[in-house]
């Protein structure tokens, strides 16, 4: 791929008290086949900058940016003022691309003509597969149907992270690592909800923005997500706020009787298949997290 092609992209990278975590995932930023033209850090936490930098210059541009108010989603939104590329590769600190992983998603959208493309994604590979029986329950309950990368009308989501062998349409990617068209995050913000780390803002925004563009996974482009458990909140928070965030999402974006059953199915599902994998604190969040939603619409 030529400089030219390259000269377009910009990384950002959010990140908050993960440094060892970060260097990992900026070596595989700083290792790839293209190099982007600019790196962005912004900062959650307190990073000593220097040692990234080193990292970084002189072989592409840095820009370090610290925040004084923790949110994930906050951070999403500053690429587009901090970045000065046409294409923006939003990634989780905890992820690691393979070589080629960038080339292959910026290649997507130099055949994209029509500039119809607002997001491309790679595949992650070592997300475990779920066994035979979870497969099942997920059909069973609503939560999967076949069709990788859908968001359901009841507000959940099907996954494509092993689903996906060909370049394939989708309604919504992880925004892990997510290579967006500048003007998509220039029209659409993510939504911060609770701040900290937000769950399910990448859901809330695909809804929204797949309404306008379109939306790519290619197999092409592969990385790990390695979900550290460093500076990371506990599973109950993070499931309730997994649970209260889908809530508003469905009263958002959709309703209705018919829905309305799906998504309350659905949700008896998700929680019966955290516990039944073991993630009770996880299944516990979200119980807490529905009840304090509904508990909240009553008092309007």
């Amino acid at each position: 791929m030529d400089k030219a092609s390259m000269a377009r992209v910009t990384v950002c990278i959010p990140t908050m008290n993960r440094p060892e975590d970060l260097a990992r995932c900026l070596s595989s930023v700083m290792g790839q086949s293209a190099l982007p033209a600019e790196v962005v850090i912004i900062d959650d936490g307190n990073l000593d900058q220097n040692a990234f930098r080193k990292m970084v210059e002189p072989r592409a541009r840095f820009v370090y940016f610290k925040k004084s108010r923790p949110s994930s989603a906050a951070s999403k939104n500053l690429a587009r003022k901090l970045a000065s590329s046409g294409l923006i590769l939003v990634l989780d600190d905890d992820t690691i691309l393979e070589r080629g992983c960038i080339e292959e998603l910026v290649k997507r959208f130099e055949w994209d003509g029509g500039k119809a493309v607002g997001g491309v994604s790679g595949v992650i590979t070592n997300r475990k597969k779920k066994s035979v029986i979870e497969r099942v329950m997920r059909r069973l309950f609503l939560l999967e149907n076949g069709n990788p990368g859908r968001i359901l009308p009841w507000g959940f989501q099907t996954g494509y992270y092993h689903a996906i062998t060909v370049d394939r349409e989708v309604q919504w990617t992880s925004s892990c690592c997510t290579c967006y068209r500048r003007e998509l995050l220039e029209e659409f913000s993510f939504r911060e909800f609770q701040g900290g780390r937000t769950a399910l803002e990448d859901i809330d925004f695909c809804w929204r923005a797949s309404k306008k563009y379109r939306f790519m996974v290619t197999p092409a482009a592969r990385l790990q997500h390695n979900h550290s458990r460093s500076g990371r909140e506990a599973v109950y928070r993070t499931g309730f706020k997994q649970a209260y965030n889908r809530l508003w999402i469905f009263r958002r974006h959709s309703g209705g009787l018919k829905n309305s059953i799906s998504f309350c199915w659905a949700t008896l599902g998700h929680v019966l298949g955290m516990a039944f994998t073991g993630r009770l604190g996880f299944a516990a969040g979200n119980i807490a997290g529905t009840l304090a939603f509904l508990k909240k619409g009553a008092r309007r």
